[in-house]
């Protein structure tokens, strides 16, 4: 059986409105309670010839469903209807049914006319109902079994955050118009890009809309990193058939701004990847300020969106219709278990359309306002004033508990989980930053856990605890936590430079300084020989900071030469902690060879040594390894020409042997498809192999010239053997999804917005009791 706890009293209502409006093949109209005389639904608001009653008491007794339909029998005399119906959210026996019958008899044609759990659950459960049940997503969802493949990792990939919470957030999530939209625009248009204000719900609609298309036999792919979209993208199955939905989530992080121009073209590629794999759906996201801040630094990108070889479909999420407000609104107030005291002041004189049409109002900020930890100290004549004077000021939602509520230790352990990430840090690392701060802190007794003690107190109302892969991670419960704790930082100096001073690994540095204060910073710790006070995810991102910061500063130490070399025979492509960008290996090199660090490092020998040249191109992707060449090259001028060339050709045939083997994707190509399909044609078919293999010797040729310009580039002494990049080296996939996405008829229709509702409907929600 469904689970029916998942429903509050209003959707337990509307579900029964569908259902007996398609029993009964006729429509059914609501009533707001408490002014029906005994009626939820009618088929006609003037005559009431139909009446259905509708008792949701699917967590007590039948004594307390009997004595509440008791007080009906005198209302339903009165309005005398031809049929009356009774819809219960209770499993009812033979001899329950037989008792409420003798109540109503006199205008019900049977005891089926009362609908038990039982038969609703019948109902549901029939294939032609399907529609029904769809459109009551809660049911629905716990219909399809997915819930209980949440940890399979052959379903969700690398989705552990991603569904971290979703036992609470399915029964706090309303089905909205946004999230219709995003659905037809997903099923027929490939490509979504929901934006919208902070707090709107974006990534729960994001997550809700994932859910969905597992239940349809999709993989699910979750990732925030979008400065690496070619890995996702290339982790991605080649198999056509093989159904795959992937989530970008906060695809312009702030840190996609700062890196290089290619990541247009990854974003894009993986767009165009999707659009024409049958079997590939994307979801983006991003806040509307950020999104803004993209169409200004990165104009090209956002205009592709336009463009019809992207179909990106946009939505903003900004407006929401006042009744899907008030559904929130009621949601929030019952499944937070929120006091019937507090309900209550919203109801009086209707104040809750003052919170619905509040010009702030968020669904984030409706969750904060109904968290009964929030609430603790709060009377419920105070209750009303609370919500309405954070919607007045949104901003400072979190301050009045973080600095008067909130202990000396509370307030380092949530500053330390800040300072690590803006999403989930590794349970071990906080407590290890966490007692490096508290020891160093006056007034604080070190002789208990202070750790655990911090974490039984805040978790659920300021932190989320998260089993990923066996490993406990920790994250703000609220991304407003870390947006309160950002313009903290920045207002408060102070603050600010005593968590730096205490801070234990080097992301944190990285976060809480801009990229001037970073160069300062480091450049002293560098010159005092204290960054080994600070720790590294790895020796490899450790060496290539260094090596930046020590040639950035001019830092003459011959301390930092195993860094230097170490990083010059295995460099990263491009240097990200904390979130920040640092540097390209190209940026890095720049410095390297500047005096007086060229000189003092012995950078030219250090390049020459033991094959250094040839692993250091080869450990690059292909026009990394030719920008890094001409960037060296100027170094060997005569002396040790020749060891160079050796070591230059060597490494650049390997990553041209890889670039060439690895596999490009025909998406990345604009080929003459509409020709490969002609010449394909023949009386009543297209011969779609032939017009693929077309495709694939057209895209070969299109490689092997550009590999062979690319080249030219090169010092004309340094020659790469045309064999390695020849077409029978270069392999080429995806030109069968070309093909048949050409030669697919373009169906999307534009999503028509359900009509707006009106204020009565509003008062039918809120026109109730909650126990």
């Amino acid at each position: 059986m469904l689970n029916y706890s998942n429903l509050n009293d209003v959707e337990f209502e509307y579900l029964c409105q569908d259902i007996m409006s398609q029993k009964l093949g006729t429509k059914l109209h609501r009533f707001a309670p408490g002014r029906d005389g005994g009626i939820d639904l009618a088929d006609n608001v003037a005559t009431k010839n139909i009446i259905v009653q509708v008792k949701h008491y699917h967590n007590s007794t039948f004594s307390a469903l009997l004595n509440s339909l008791k007080k009906e029998v005198e209302k339903v005399k009165n309005i005398n209807p031809n049929k009356y119906f009774i819809c219960c959210s209770q499993k009812l026996t033979p001899e329950n049914v037989k008792t409420i019958y003798e109540l109503f008899d006199n205008y019900m044609d049977s005891p089926s006319n009362i609908l038990s759990l039982s038969e609703i659950d019948s109902f549901l459960k029939e294939p032609q109902n399907i529609e029904v049940l769809k459109k009551h997503y809660k049911l629905w969802l716990d219909s399809t079994g997915i819930l209980q493949e949440i940890g399979n990792n052959s379903v969700f990939i690398d989705c552990e955050v991603l569904l971290s919470n979703i036992e609470k957030e399915k029964n706090l999530f309303v089905q909205t118009s946004a999230y219709d939209k995003a659905l037809n625009c997903l099923a027929q248009n490939k490509t979504l890009f929901i934006t919208g204000n902070p707090g709107v719900g974006k990534t729960m609609t994001s997550k809700m809309l994932t859910l969905y298309f597992a239940t349809q036999g999709y993989t699910v792919r979750y990732t925030t990193n979008s400065s690496d979209l070619t890995t996702l993208k290339n982790s991605l199955s080649r198999n056509p058939e093989t159904k795959e939905i992937i989530l970008v989530d906060d695809c312009f992080g702030q840190a996609y701004f700062e890196m290089k121009d290619s990541q247009n073209e990854e974003l894009l590629a993986l767009i165009k990847y999707v659009n024409i794999s049958k079997n590939k759906l994307l979801i983006l996201n991003s806040r509307v300020t950020i999104f803004q801040e993209a169409k200004e630094r990165k104009p090209e990108l956002v205009k592709s969106f336009e463009n019809d070889e992207y179909k990106v479909f946009i939505i903003d999420m900004s407006a929401i219709p006042s009744i899907e407000k008030a559904k929130i609104l009621y949601n929030q107030l019952t499944f937070s278990k929120v006091n019937k005291l507090f309900y209550e002041e919203i109801r009086k004189n209707k104040r809750y359309n003052n919170i619905i049409n509040h010009k702030n109002y968020n669904p984030r900020l409706i969750e904060f306002v109904c968290n009964p930890y929030r609430l603790k100290g709060i009377p419920p004549s105070e209750f009303y004033k609370f919500v309405v004077s954070n919607l007045n000021d949104p901003k400072e939602i979190w301050k009045d508990e973080y600095e008067r509520k909130l202990s000396k230790t509370d307030r380092i352990l949530l500053t330390t989980i800040y300072s690590l990430s803006n999403s989930f840090s590794e349970y071990e690392m906080v407590r290890e930053c966490f007692e490096k701060r508290v020891l160093s802190e006056p007034g604080v007794d070190n002789t208990i856990n202070q750790f655990e003690a911090s974490l039984l107190r805040l978790t659920d109302s300021f932190i989320n605890i998260v089993d990923i892969n066996g490993k406990k991670r920790l994250s703000m419960v609220n991304p407003s936590v870390n947006d309160y704790l950002d313009g903290r930082m920045r207002d408060f100096s102070a603050e600010r430079q005593l968590l730096v001073s205490r801070s234990l690994y080097v992301q944190q540095i990285c976060r809480l300084l801009s990229q001037q204060e970073l160069a300062e910073y480091i450049g002293e710790t560098l010159r005092n020989k204290n960054i080994n006070n600070l720790s590294f995810n790895s020796e490899k991102e450790k060496n290539a900071f260094v090596t930046f910061f020590v040639a950035k500063n001019s830092i003459c130490d011959f301390e930092y030469n195993k860094n230097i070399k170490g990083f010059i025979s295995n460099p990263t492509s491009y240097l990200m902690i904390g979130g920040k960008f640092i540097s390209s290996v190209i940026g890095v090199f720049e410095e390297l060879l500047k005096e007086p660090i060229y000189s003092y490092y012995k950078i030219k020998e250090t390049l020459l040594t033991n094959n250094t040249m040839s692993e250091l191109l080869s450990a690059l992707d292909f026009e990394e390894a030719l920008e890094i060449t001409n960037l060296i090259n100027k170094c060997f001028v005569e002396e040790d020409r020749e060891k160079f060339i050796k070591q230059t050709q060597t490494g650049l045939t390997d990553v041209i042997d890889a670039y060439c083997n690895y596999g490009f994707d025909a998406s990345d190509f604009k080929v003459d498809i509409a020709g490969a399909v002609q010449d394909a044609r023949y009386e009543d078919y297209v011969d779609e192999d032939e017009a693929a293999e077309q495709i694939e010797v057209e895209i070969k040729s299109a490689v092997e010239t550009e590999i062979e310009q690319k080249l030219e580039g090169l010092p004309s002494d340094i020659k790469i053997d045309s064999m390695v990049y020849s077409a029978s080296n270069i392999s080429v996939f995806g030109t069968s999804s070309v093909v048949s996405s050409y030669l697919e008829e373009d169906t999307y229709t534009e999503y028509k917005e359900k009509e707006g509702s009106s204020d009565f409907e509003i008062d039918m929600i809120f026109d109730r009791t909650i126990e």
